[in-house]
């Protein structure tokens, strides 16, 4: 009977510390969301914007190098955008 008694005692101590390190642990969750919030909102104050004309030969990049930026992905696989110049008769080759 003792030993039973025991046992819940040591089962009881053990469930508060698992709560109590839980709590911890959420606590130190909402801190670290917190903060990360705290991050996002000043990027967006700092937000900027601009216009770029990029220009160059068929084939040298113009469109990794801006997805590159914009994306931070590099497709080594981009198909042409434009095969022919059919809109501006004159500068095509």
């Amino acid at each position: 009977m003792a030993s039973n008694a025991l046992d819940e005692l040591r089962l009881a101590k053990g469930k508060q510390e698992f709560e109590a390190r839980m709590n911890e642990a959420d606590e130190i969750r909402s801190e670290e969301l917190e903060v990360q919030r705290r991050k996002i909102k000043k990027a967006k104050k700092k937000k900027r914007s601009c216009k770029i004309i990029i220009v160059g030969d068929s084939g040298t990049g113009k469109t990794c190098l801006i997805s590159r930026f914009v994306y931070q992905i590099f497709d080594e696989m981009v198909t042409p955008l434009l095969l022919n110049c059919t809109l501006y008769p004159a500068f095509a080759s």
